[in-house]
């Protein structure tokens, strides 16, 4: 698959099953940038954002806390899963196929008033074709 050549896979990788199947506490990390999650995201997922993260707001999640971190396809979060884990993060996992692979799922997600949306920040129209079944915003 191509996902798996272009990500470093060097940080634990959690499949949509896997990730479901965790601890109502789990929390999920939005790693896209602020105009991406107000589309778009996973029910009330943390939006710490990619280029310059939002570090203080992880300042009260305790660190053996399990996060799951996504963004679009998983390559943003797959750095920011890094990231945290250099911060003493313990238990983080990387989403696989992040956000899109979510949808494809048939997972919901919900815009910036908590609404459940049927659209999606799409990154690019390369990478945007991986979602179904949604509208993608671009830009």
């Amino acid at each position: 698959m191509l996902l798996k050549s272009i990500l470093k896979l060097k940080v634990p990788q959690a499949d949509v099953d896997f990730a479901k199947a965790l601890p109502a506490d789990t929390i999920y990390i939005d790693a896209r940038e602020r105009n991406e999650y107000l589309i778009g995201s996973i029910e009330e997922a943390i939006n710490l954002g990619f280029k310059n993260p939002d570090l203080d707001l992880l300042k009260l999640i305790p660190k053996n806390r399990t996060l799951i971190v996504f963004c679009s396809v998983g390559l943003r979060s797959e750095k920011i899963c890094s990231l945290l884990s250099n911060m003493g993060f313990t238990d983080v996992y990387n989403l696989y196929g992040g956000l899109f692979e979510w949808i494809n799922c048939g997972l919901p997600v919900v815009d910036a008033t908590g609404n459940l949306s049927k659209k999606i920040h799409g990154f690019s129209r390369f990478w945007g074709i991986w979602a179904k079944g949604v509208s993608k915003v671009y830009g």
